[in-house]
């Protein structure tokens, strides 16, 4: 008879997946007994062949522990997660991100923290630290300064805010998730999915809390060409949301700028750090330069300021 795992990894792909062996190695590798916990992948993103990786894990791994990869069609992280939870068989799912290198107790720290916590709106989240040999001053300004996940992540971190939800390294009880309805597949990018969902995990209580000992390593070469991108893509989601959630928002005084002022921005704050060498002068420059992007990405969806013919 066979036995149902008691935490699942749910992972949607992107298009920046870390050394496919080492994720893949550290998710089949965990202090978990095998049945006690499975393996979900779903392949929405379609930019990269994860066969080989995928077969080398199969003829690797424990017999007891199922492993699931699914490649399906191109489409949003949200639509991979809708996918990909009813393929889970355990009562607690584990949220891990495609580009995130597990310790080997990551699926047991999550599992012990539920079996403490009964209650279904306790949440676990772990955090996810770039390495050393990824860590550049744009890349450490972003993980610290909260614009990377949302909050501060750093090596010391010990706390995160109840209402804080991301789908890089959290576990959720399924009973939960079921009470806040699937993610919105309106969003095509990674990000603004989970967010939302957030949102509405915390209007029925969610309680999220740190968890020190679940870790990850983030292997990811962030540069601050590809975060403009990303940015891009965050302002299109985020006119995207404003159809659903009317109102005031932190982001709407921002996009009352154009995107020429903020490359003016950019550009001053540039000469300044030159003059200067003072590290603030470079924050800024960073800030600016993203900034300019989610107003473009923002402008280019139609946001709230279009019918004010801005």
């Amino acid at each position: 008879m066979a036995i149902s795992p008691k935490i699942s990894f749910l992972i949607a792909t992107d298009d920046h997946p870390p050394d496919l062996n080492a994720h893949l190695d550290a998710l089949i590798s965990q202090t978990l007994s095998p049945e006690d916990y499975e393996v979900i992948i779903v392949d929405s993103s379609r930019t990269h062949d994860y066969g080989p990786a995928v077969e080398r894990c199969i003829n690797l791994k424990k017999n007891r522990l199922r492993f699931l990869y699914k490649a399906i069609e191109k489409g949003g992280r949200a639509n991979a997660y809708n996918y990909g939870l009813p393929l889970c068989d355990a009562p607690i799912i584990l949220f891990f991100g495609d580009d995130f290198i597990a310790t080997p107790q990551t699926a047991e720290v999550h599992l012990k923290f539920h079996e403490a916590n009964r209650e279904p709106n306790s949440v676990g989240i772990g955090s996810a630290i770039l390495p050393s040999d990824l860590r550049t001053r744009f890349s450490v300004w972003l993980e610290e300064s909260g614009n990377l996940f949302g909050i501060p992540f750093s090596s010391d971190m010990m706390f995160v805010p109840e209402n804080f939800f991301y789908t890089g390294n959290t576990s959720v009880k399924r009973e939960f998730l079921d009470l806040a309805g699937i993610f919105d597949d309106r969003y095509p990018y990674h990000g603004w999915d989970d967010y939302e969902l957030g949102l509405r995990l915390t209007k029925i209580g969610m309680k999220s809390t740190y968890l020190t000992g679940a870790t990850a390593q983030h292997v990811h070469s962030i540069t601050l060409q590809e975060r403009a991108r990303v940015m891009l893509q965050a302002g299109e989601c985020a006119a995207i949301f404003e159809r659903s959630y009317k109102g005031s928002h932190a982001w709407q005084n921002k996009v009352k700028i154009t995107p020429w002022q903020f490359q003016l921005y950019a550009y001053l704050y540039l000469v300044a750090y030159a003059l200067t060498r003072h590290d603030g002068f470079m924050h800024s420059y960073y800030e600016a330069a993203l900034d300019k992007n989610f107003v473009l990405g923002y402008r280019e969806v139609g946001g709230w300021l279009d019918d004010e013919g801005c």
